[in-house]
């Protein structure tokens, strides 16, 4: 906890006052390289219970404002841990 309120400190000018709870950054974009290929892979399956878990902490996390609505024509795979 206590690095977690050193770095908080150290970027005070991205990180509002909510957080840890949410985030306040500011939009960005990933430009890739000309001619650069993103590599596709299928969604990993998860059982019911995992895909409850997550679709419940994804609704937490944009309720929170931590995450945001994408456009992007890529995603970010998701890998639960316990």
């Amino acid at each position: 906890r206590k690095r977690v309120d050193a770095l908080q400190a150290e970027f005070a000018d991205v990180f509002g006052p909510s957080a840890p709870e949410g985030a306040d950054l500011p939009p960005f974009r990933i430009d890739l390289r000309p001619g650069a290929q993103l590599r596709s892979q299928p969604p990993r399956r998860l059982s019911a219970a995992l895909l409850e878990a997550l679709r419940g902490e994804v609704a937490d996390l944009h309720a929170r404002g931590v995450i945001a609505d994408s456009v992007a024509p890529h995603a970010a795979p998701v890998v639960m841990v316990k």
